[in-house]
């Protein structure tokens, strides 16, 4: 008789036992969202709050794009609340989505049917999610058009979630434009991932990457870290 070694086991008793602090949150947002845990969404939003806390210091806003119903923009909500000991309301994150789940789509996608999903959600559940943080700029749109709608500024963390090739380049180079030296893009759906594969996001990262000579880190929960020099 063995037992199997999986992520769950080697990364949650690590996370309940050294950092109660992030479990706190983490299950504080998944009350609030009605979202699941599973043996990989914990590590993942783990991974992107230490990443985050990476950016202390650092001026500049952050953001997300794909926000579904709103956890991981509740996570770096609460961390930065946590950094400024309790005064953050908010003011300076920007969270952006359809909040009609996922358009169509293309080649670079590998042609997969995805077109609708995430859709269950809406705007009024991401404002719900983070009522106590009235500063947050939500932006309700298609990426990149919404993009456009960002004021113009400087960031130190950004979270994309967008799984698909054309969101994923155009927030990549939106956005690491605009990153200040130190700052830290944090991509999902590089993979791999349980629930399948995102080639486009996979091709978004590899492309953006070999055009600015910009390299970037792998994790094992499927995300890719990109800091900037």
């Amino acid at each position: 008789m063995h037992n199997t070694i999986t992520l769950e086991n080697l990364v949650q008793p690590f996370i309940v036992n050294s950092h109660s602090d992030f479990v706190t949150i983490y299950e504080e947002g998944l009350r609030l969202t009605e979202m699941q845990d599973n043996s990989w969404r914990r590590p993942r939003f783990f991974h992107m709050v230490q990443m985050l806390r990476l950016t202390r210091g650092l001026a500049g806003m952050t953001a997300e794009a794909g926000v579904y119903r709103g956890l991981a923009s509740y996570l770096i909500c609460r961390t930065r609340q946590q950094e400024a000991g309790g005064g953050f309301n908010g003011t300076g994150h920007f969270a952006l989505d359809s909040f009609a789940g996922l358009p169509e789509p293309t080649r670079k996608d590998g042609y997969l049917r995805c077109a609708g999903r995430f859709s269950d959600t809406s705007e009024e559940i991401a404002r719900r999610t983070l009522e106590h943080f009235p500063g947050v700029e939500i932006l309700k749109g298609w990426i990149p058009e919404v993009l456009s709608e960002l004021p113009d500024q400087t960031y130190r963390f950004v979270h994309v979630d967008v799984d698909l090739y054309d969101p994923t380049i155009a927030c990549l180079e939106y956005f690491f434009s605009r990153l200040l030296p130190g700052g830290i893009i944090i991509v999902d759906d590089y993979g791999p991932w349980p629930t399948g594969e995102w080639p486009g996001c996979r091709a978004a990262v590899h492309e953006f990457s070999y055009r600015h000579s910009m390299p970037f880190a792998t994790l094992d929960t499927g995300n890719v870290v990109i800091v900037k020099r």
